[in-house]
C-alpha cells in the first residue's frame, strides 16, 4: 500500500501522479484509490472504461458547489482519462476505486477509508491519493482536536507493507507547524 498525502486543489500533484502512473504501469500491476465518495463508483467505472467526460457531468461531486476542496479538479479528471488510455493498450487493467464514504464523525470517516484501502490491497498493489491529514502515520492534533488518520490505522495493521509520501506543491510552504506534521510520513 503506497499512500500519497496531498493538499487538495493543487494543479501540480495530480499532474505529477499522472506521469508517475504512466511510468510505473510499465513495471507493476496496480490499482488506484481516490478520495471520492463510494456512491460514485459506478460512474467512475464507466468513465474509466469509456473515457467520456460527459459521464462525469452526471456526478454532482464534479461540480464546484458540491466539492469545493479540489478533489474534483480538471487535473484529476485528466488523471483518470490517462488511466483509461493506459487500459486501452494494457493487458493488466488499472481500476480506480472510490474510498471516501459518508460518516457521522471524523473517526468514522478515517476508519471507513482505512477499511476500504485494506480490503482493496488484498487484490493487488494499490496507490492511494488522499488528503495529507488522512495519509499520516501519526495521530494528528489540530487546534485541540485529535484525529486518528486512516494512514495510522492502516500502518498499525500492515506495518512495513505500507509506505506514505506527503506531496507538497511548489506553491505550498512547509513551516514549523508542518515540519512537526511531516514526521508522520516516510518521505516528503
Amino acid at each position: 500500500i503506497i499512500i500519497f498525502g496531498e493538499k487538495h486543489g493543487t494543479k501540480e500533484i495530480p499532474e505529477m501522479l499522472t506521469q508517475f502512473f504512466v511510468y510505473i504501469t510499465k513495471e507493476y500491476a496496480f490499482n488506484v484509490g481516490l478520495e471520492i465518495p463510494i456512491e460514485f463508483q459506478d460512474k467512475i467505472n464507466q468513465f474509466i472504461k469509456e473515457g467520456k467526460k460527459i459521464i462525469l457531468r452526471d456526478v454532482n461531486f464534479f461540480s464546484k458547489e458540491n466539492c469545493p476542496d479540489g478533489r474534483n479538479s480538471l487535473e484529476y479528471i485528466r488523471l483518470m482519462q490517462k488511466i483509461h488510455e493506459i487500459n486501452l493498450t494494457s493487458n493488466e487493467k488499472i481500476r480506480v476505486f472510490c474510498i471516501d464514504s459518508l460518516a457521522n464523525s471524523q473517526d468514522e470517516k478515517e476508519r471507513n477509508m482505512a477499511d476500504k484501502v485494506l480490503e482493496l490491497s488484498k487484490e493487488k498493489r494499490i496507490f492511494v491519493v488522499m488528503g495529507s491529514i488522512h495519509a499520516s502515520k501519526n495521530i494528528v492534533n489540530i487546534r485541540g482536536i485529535q484525529i486518528i488518520p486512516s494512514g495510522y490505522l492502516i500502518f498499525n495493521k500492515v506495518k512495513e507493507k505500507m509506505f506514505n509520501l506527503w506531496l507538497v506543491s511548489k506553491d505550498e510552504r512547509v513551516g514549523k507547524e508542518e515540519y512537526i506534521f511531516n514526521k508522520g510520513f516516510d518521505y516528503v
